[in-house]
């Protein structure tokens, strides 16, 4: 009876661990996105306002204006209201950010224009003058 009962214990135990996947490699099970590209440049901060997004932003709110290379030709374009992730690459702050803007005199691909309040948050000791190095990501690329 006793062996029985270690036989019935070892067939159970057998099939549990049978029917476990157990991931190999450390390679999770999930699905792997897409990999974000990064951007380089500057940035430097703007009066926000009625935006290219159509809707109307404040100086405090953390808004972004993307170059022109980003836009296309529609409305609203399809980068309006996704999230970008900004570290400034010279302190190492990072704030996250909605596109609602377009900047036409962002020179470079890479540049972008902050509203104040996201500049001062970036760049805190910069006292709201200048550019500032920066590197960013949209948080989920649907282009």
């Amino acid at each position: 009876m006793l062996s029985t009962t270690r036989i019935v214990i070892s067939m159970a135990l057998f099939a549990i661990c049978s029917a476990t996947p157990i991931a190999s490699n450390n390679v999770s099970s999930i699905a792997l996105g897409k990999r974000a590209t990064v951007h380089t440049g500057q940035a430097s901060f703007y009066e926000v306002g009625f935006g290219a997004c159509g809707r109307v932003n404040f100086n405090t709110d953390f808004v972004v204006a993307l170059p022109s290379t980003f836009f296309g030709t529609g409305y609203p374009d399809p980068r309006c209201f996704q999230v970008v992730t900004i570290t400034n690459t010279e302190n190492g702050e990072i704030a996250q950010a909605i596109v609602v803007d377009e900047c036409t005199e962002c020179t470079g691909a890479h540049e972008m224009d902050l509203s104040p309040g996201l500049f001062s948050a970036l760049a805190p000791s910069v006292d709201g003058v200048g550019l500032i190095p920066i590197s960013w990501v949209f948080d989920i690329e649907v282009l």
